[in-house]
């Protein structure tokens, strides 16, 4: 049986045809395709300049957000649209789930780099950060009207999944611009048939360019965040136990930020975290999540990585811990038949200038 929830969306889902393309004026959604014939969906704001891309048979990923700044267009993400034979990080934002960073059921896994974990005396294999981002993602629903423009995608269990990870489920993803800002509404439902409480860690590894704009000067681009405490990974990028306590308030400048081993930052926060990026230009960016529910401590709110020389930097929010699954830290478990809820947000200020 089908909940209310999945039944509304699939009646929503037959009006798909006659939307695409539909326009409010300012608000507009529409279907584009790249050279080498990959769909993608195309969010726009035509009064505050902003433009996401969103493609579905790539891990229904963000792939391109633009900003209109300075009289032109500029992209914010590393290696956007690009779907090429590409060497290194592939940029771009994807969906980090049912997993975040490595599993390893035990040392021998780990020496040899085996990504497993144990479930019900059984091991299962899953690869780093999940298998979301490898598949299709199905179109639920596109539409603009004069608050807003937003595409709906859907990813089901499948017997491939099942063997990585043995629970029905389903994902929703909400993509949206609105009042100049752009948002992603994840909503996850566990089957009402699983045998128990499924489990997951969750993130998204967005990643920008630096500087932000281009030609920009990458000395003087900034970062700042309210989180306070660091967990520790050893060589394998698994956590140690032990935390650190930082401090990135005020502002600090990127380049003194090592990231070229991912930094993990959580600790207890009363408000929802957010991660913020200063670009010498007079513009500035900053990421928002906030979860339903979530775990007790320790797990990560944002694990931070990158090579700013190289030119690009991801801020990732994440709901999770490395290892979790066999650590049995930073999950969120949802009961059958039960949905969760996390939001990520991005604000654009146009106004701030380097002094």
């Amino acid at each position: 049986m089908k909940t209310v929830f999945e039944k509304t969306f699939l009646i929503i889902a037959l009006c798909c045809f006659s939307i695409v393309g539909k326009s409010s004026n300012r608000y507009i959604v529409r279907h584009k395709r790249l050279k080498d014939g990959t769909s993608i969906i195309m969010l726009s704001d035509e009064k505050d300049g902003i433009e996401a891309c969103v493609v579905p048979s790539k891990g229904g990923e963000l792939s391109s957000l633009r900003i209109f700044f300075h009289n032109q267009w500029h992209e914010l993400l590393y290696r956007a649209l690009d779907y090429g034979n590409i060497k290194g990080w592939r940029g771009k934002a994807p969906l980090l789930w049912p997993a975040v960073g490595r599993n390893y059921a035990s040392n021998t896994d780990e020496k040899n780099n085996k990504l497993s974990y144990l479930y019900h005396n059984q091991y299962y294999e899953i690869p780093i950060h999940g298998f979301a981002r490898f598949y299709t993602w199905h179109v639920v629903r596109m539409y603009a009207n004069h608050k807003k423009s937003e595409v709906i995608l859907s990813m089901d269990d499948s017997q491939a999944s099942q063997d990585m990870y043995p629970f029905r489920f389903k994902v929703y993803v909400v993509y949206s611009i609105t009042n100049g800002h752009y948002e992603a509404a994840y909503r996850i439902i566990a089957n009402k048939s699983n045998k128990g409480n499924m489990f997951f860690s969750i993130g998204n590894h967005i990643t920008f360019n630096v500087p932000l704009i281009k030609n920009s000067q990458l000395d003087h681009c900034y970062f700042e965040t309210p989180l306070t405490v660091q967990y520790v990974q050893d060589d394998k990028g698994i956590p140690t136990g032990k935390t650190l306590q930082c401090n990135f308030m005020p502002k600090v400048p990127i380049t003194d930020f090592k990231a070229h081993k991912s930094v993990s930052l959580g600790g207890s926060i009363k408000k929802n975290p957010w991660v913020k990026l200063y670009d010498p230009s007079g513009l500035s960016i900053t990421l928002y999540q906030h979860a339903q529910s979530l775990p007790e401590l320790p797990f990560v709110r944002f694990n931070i990585w990158g090579d700013t020389a190289a030119g690009y930097l991801s801020m990732e929010p994440w709901v999770g811990l490395q290892n979790s699954f066999n650590l049995h830290k930073g999950l969120i478990y949802l009961r059958p038949g039960q949905a969760w809820k996390w939001n990520l947000r991005i604000d654009i200020n146009r106004i701030w200038h380097h002094r």
